[in-house]
């Protein structure tokens, strides 16, 4: 529901991302707008690390976002459970998050 009351509702095939135009009337354009949500934040040390890290969290089909260095993932109780098993640091930021949009066996 917009903020000034107009109800959507959505069919979708993909998600909208964070900034869509859904309406433009004469009056003003409907904004698709995010909300932040507390993810999971990786800074592997190498590029060893950063494989390794990908291809772990590549084994649990979750979503990930690069943002720079870090690598943001869901705030998912598997992926604190692998950071916790590989010892590997694990910070928790409240963010929008983008995920790679992945295509499967995509050549």
């Amino acid at each position: 529901m917009a903020e000034d009351g107009t109800e959507f509702g959505f069919d979708l095939e993909d998600r909208l991302p964070d900034g869509a135009v859904v309406l433009r009337t004469e009056a003003c354009d409907y904004i698709v707008r995010q909300q932040p949500e507390t993810v999971y934040v990786l800074r592997p040390g190498s590029a060893a690390q950063a494989a390794l890290v990908g291809w772990r969290l590549g084994n649990l089909h979750l979503p990930v976002e690069i943002a720079g260095s870090a690598v943001r993932v869901p705030h998912d109780p598997a992926v604190l459970l692998l950071c916790e098993r590989e010892g590997w640091p694990v910070t928790e930021e409240s963010v929008v998050f983008k995920p790679l949009r992945v295509v499967a066996h995509a050549s």
